[in-house]
């Protein structure tokens, strides 16, 4: 695993700590979850250097980015929510 992916995933799974399991499942095995979990990293990095910045500029970037890491953790949370429900149904109560 690449340094940049670890990174990732390390994030991913602090944030979502009580679902780390199911984090590293599905990432380990969804491209697409994968790509997800890159575009919160990227976006948590951008917002964090557009509220290092005092100009008008970096308030609306900072206010733009924070809406879009709000909706990235919604879209991580429903995946992780859908990938429980799946494992709950393929392996039972």
């Amino acid at each position: 695993m690449g340094t940049m992916t670890a990174k990732t995933l390390g994030m991913i799974q602090r944030r979502f700590a009580e679902k780390s399991a199911v984090v590293q499942r599905e990432f380990s095995q969804s491209e697409s979850f994968r790509d997800l979990c890159r575009d919160y990293l990227a976006c948590v990095t951008t917002l964090a250097r557009w509220q290092d910045t005092d100009s008008e500029e970096g308030r609306l970037r900072s206010a733009e980015y924070a809406d879009l890491l709000t909706e990235l953790s919604d879209e991580i949370e429903a995946r992780l929510h859908a990938s429980e429900d799946e494992g709950t149904e393929t392996h039972g109560p």
